[in-house]
């Protein structure tokens, strides 16, 4: 190549990569470089601040977890969140800037997707066209799916990886050697190693990709027969290389979300007509993040250009039935559900919806890579049919508006222009500058629909972040120092259900994809928050936060304005405690009548658990446990209501009307406590916030996300023979009270059994990231059961023998002592992990020897 000719490709690759990336990251920096919003600010964050708090002091807490969800694997969590080769830049940043971090890595793998893309279309033009394949690659770094989902920071490697793998089995097709399938067999390893869930999407691509090569080729049979060996080859080989994460992966997905129920039904999850919707600018919002439409944005000369490949004379009649039927496939499969929850692994979607969306993307954009790289003219009938296809658009955008909240009025203006200036180009297609016009116009279209998009949201300020986790931080690292046992601890305020990762200590909460359901199912009988993803402490009781082991907290002080300390759970027994450390927004307590992690309990029978009954379940637990029979809470008087603007009804006094409709209307209730025990009162889900605000002496009461279980809310303690109001304002015009109760907690006897308890329980340290020890001296047969989660990976050694261990409340590890003196150790040996790397081994020796031998064509 001459340099005059290299000169351009040059600028082209340099293009593809910085273009996309700054104008990515111009938006960003216009915003003062806050980039966390939802998943981002409240999982994944903490996640990689793990990751680099970790890697390098203590490599081993990435294979098992303590801080998050009660004790975990974390092999599957960090093979899903935390494996991309993007994930190095953190190690470079201060903890302070690991948000700015976040958008540096964000706006790096944009510009990767539009250089891997441009490599993959640019081979099929000649120098001067090139700029066809620089449009479209920039188009696709800077997608719908991509400006939507880009806070989904781990799924963006697989829109990377695609374009390469697609060129690979393109190769397949021309000549196969050693290389290329050293090549394609890399390509699927990094797709499985860097986030399997997508990358598992691009593969099934992949395969439907090789099909519709085989079709598309003068002979398919011969052609089938020549490459099948070679991509199967390179498929299976990468597969099994990638055993090593994958097969842990899979047994971490077998103990959470593969549990979840999926009805297989023939339905459709949206009429497809809605989904042209989306190729509105700006076509997204908080709702759409949410539940809203596959986001499938391309700009709109794109679109249109690539129906033409269904219009070019010079592509003949199979390939063009091969590639209808395609993306016929590809378009129905956004909706179909059973080809919905084949592409999300049997799942359907939490949030985020058409997550294989960008697949329809890049494979229209192939198509019109494909048109134009016959065709560099339009024939005056295609340009009719593609100005017909436009206007039609326009119409479509127009008179359905109604339907679409984000088709407001700025939208589609800048959507009427863009498609006006669309028909204009595609009318003067033929003239020498439109390529370069094609490119400012897709330049134009993708960076206002970022705009427009990314505007439709809020984003949290980095410093509310950093301040929180630097702060909540100094106390865990604090607590550490001062008790070398093994303990849980918590707050009664949050900023995100992974706090224990990013401040390091051992919690309860978690917000996890592949969180464990038996814990899922024991946190719900607790009666503590959860849904399928994510659990955490609110309305925790005196009893939970016995059973699970939570012996320090942390109580917002409310003695500064700072809504990120701010308390989401009332707990009055909390303030009542002895600080230990005092801080700014904060104070540490102790927790004397904490459970280790491991005890000893004279029953070696599992509790009886009933849905939705919290306190019965709580009783239960403790009374297993400790061997002891009592009554945990006794159910106290309901007290006569208050009525405001409301009167009750006549069939039932337990529910409340409003009179007059338009007015404020409050039920309120006051009772006197007894005693100076806690009092809690159970709370059935339909007294959320959408039916009622709840205020317990003027404190408002949270109770935004009740689920679909009862929870507890502590209204009083130390407040023997002081009046407590409860008052409840109507949203609607009836309120049904039947099942909310007022429980008085037996805070003497609980005192008393745990004191006597807690004399004879061992002392737990943990003595590396996968083992804990302790000395125990039984007189008797004793359980030991535990609140950590069971695992068979977990190895049970006393005075040095294995012994076998047990499940306990079908959740928890558990095992039986003989009397005597023990020396016990727990160690996690994840045999999982250890096949699967023996698997990769074996496999990448095979694989080696394979290429080695055979001869290639």
């Amino acid at each position: 190549m001459t340099p005059s000719k290299k000169s351009p490709q040059v600028i082209f690759y340099l293009l593809s990569f910085f273009l996309p990336g700054f104008i990515f990251l111009s938006y960003f920096l216009s915003n003062q470089t806050n980039i966390l919003t939802v998943d981002l600010g409240q999982q994944y964050i903490d996640f990689l601040a793990y990751l680099k708090n970790n890697f390098f002091s203590d490599p081993l807490k990435l294979i098992y977890n303590f801080n998050q969800g009660l004790g975990s694997s974390f092999i599957g969590t960090s093979a899903y969140y935390l494996t991309s080769p993007f994930n190095w830049l953190l190690f470079f940043f201060p903890n302070n800037y690991l948000p700015q971090a976040i958008l540096i890595i964000i706006s790096l793998k944009i510009g990767a997707i539009g250089l891997a893309a441009y490599y993959f279309w640019q081979t099929k033009f000649q120098t001067y066209q090139k700029i066809y394949a620089l449009a479209a690659s920039l188009a696709y770094a800077l997608s719908g799916y991509v400006v939507a989902f880009n806070l989904n920071l781990m799924w963006l490697d697989s829109l990377i990886l695609l374009p390469l793998l697609t060129k690979g089995i393109d190769q397949l097709f021309i000549i196969i050697t050693r290389k290329q399938l050293v090549y394609l067999t890399l390509i699927t390893f990094l797709m499985w190693t860097t986030n399997f869930y997508t990358g598992y999407m691009v593969l099934l691509f992949g395969l439907f990709y090789y099909l519709w090569q085989v079709f598309c080729q003068e002979a398919p049979l011969k052609s089938f027969q020549s490459t099948i060996f070679s991509y199967l080859f390179a498929e299976i080989s990468a597969s099994l290389i990638a055993c090593f994460l994958l097969l842990p992966t899979i047994s971490d997905l077998f103990a959470g979300k593969v549990q979840g129920k999926t009805n297989w039904t023939l339905t459709w999850q949206f009429p497809l007509w809605k989904g042209l919707s989306k190729f509105l600018n700006g076509a997204f919002s908080f709702h759409e993040m949410s539940h809203g439409l596959p986001n499938v944005y391309l700009p709109s000369i794109l679109l249109l250009l690539s129906l033409l490949f269904f219009f070019n004379p010079q592509i003949k009649v199979r390939p063009k039935l091969a590639s209808f039927i395609f993306l016929s496939f590809l378009i129905i499969s956004l909706s179909f559900t059973p080809l919905v929850l084949i592409w999300h692994l049997g799942q359907f979607p939490v949030w985020y919806p058409g997550r294989q969306s960008f697949l329809l993307i890049f494979y229209l954009l192939d198509l019109m890579i494909l048109t134009l790289a016959r065709q560099s003219k339009l024939l005056n009938w295609q340009k009719i049919i593609l100005l017909i296809a436009g206007l039609a658009l326009l119409m479509y955008f127009i008179f359905t508006r109604k339907y679409f909240a984000f088709a407001n009025s700025l939208n589609l203006t800048i959507s009427s222009i863009l498609i006006i200036c669309s028909l204009l180009l595609i009318i003067f297609f033929n003239y020498k500058y439109s390529p370069l016009l094609l490119f400012a116009l897709v330049a134009l279209s993708s960076t206002s629909n970022l705009v427009l998009s990314l505007s439709s949201i809020s984003y949290q300020n980095n410093s509310e972040y950093s301040n929180y986790t630097t702060e909540v931080s100094k106390a865990s690292s604090w607590v550490q120092n001062h008790d070398y046992h093994f303990y849980r601890t918590e707050k009664n305020f949050s900023r995100s259900d992974n706090d224990p990762l990013s401040s390091n200590y051992a919690g309860v909460s978690s917000f996890n994809s592949i969180n464990n359901r038996q814990v899922i199912r024991f946190i719900n009988y607790l009666g503590l928050k959860n849904n399928d993803n994510s659990f955490e402490n609110q309305y925790a009781t005196l009893a939970t936060d016995s059973i699970l082991g939570i012996k320090y907290y942390l109580v917002a002080s409310h003695q500064y304005d700072n809504p990120a300390f701010n308390t989401y759970d009332y707990r009055p027994s909390l303030m009542n405690k002895k600080t230990l450390k005092q801080y700014q927004d904060f104070n540490i307590i102790k927790n004397q009548t904490a459970l280790p992690l491991i005890f000893a309990s004279p029953t070696s029978s599992n509790p009886h658990l009933i849905s939705n009954d919290p306190t019965q379940n709580q009783t239960n637990i403790l009374n297993n446990i400790t061997g002891k029979k009592f009554i945990l809470y006794q159910e106290n008087y309901w007290p006569l209501a208050q009525l405001q603007n409301a009167k009750e009804s006549k069939s039932n006094w337990h529910e409340f009307n409003k009179i007059n409709p338009e007015l404020p209307s409050k039920v309120s209730f006051t009772f006197v406590p007894t005693s100076n025990d806690p009092y809690y009162l159970e709370l059935p889900p339909d007294l959320d916030q959408n039916n009622t605000t709840i205020r317990v002496n003027h404190q408002l009461i949270d109770n935004s996300e009740l689920g679909n279980n009862n929870h507890l809310i502590e209204i009083a303690n130390q407040q023997k023979d002081k009046p407590v109001k409860i008052t409840f304002t109507l949203h609607h015009r009836e309120l049904y009270l039947g099942n909310a109760l007022i429980w008085q907690f037996n805070q003497t006897k609980f005192n008393q059994v745990l004191k006597s308890y807690l004399k004879k329980q061992p002392q737990i340290k943990q003595t590396s990231a996968l083992s804990l020890s302790f000395n125990f001296k039984t007189k008797s047969r004793e359980t030991l059961k535990s609140t950590i989660p069971y695992s068979s990976a977990w190895l049970v050694y006393d005075n040095h023998h294995l012994i076998q261990t047990k499940p306990f409340a079908h959740t928890f590890l558990s095992f039986d002592l003989k009397p005597g003196h023990h020396q016990i150790k727990l160690i996690y040996l994840p045999l999982t992990l250890l096949v699967g790397m023996l698997i990769s081994l074996i496999a990448l020796i095979v694989f080696i020897i394979i290429l080695s031998k055979r001869k290639f064509m």
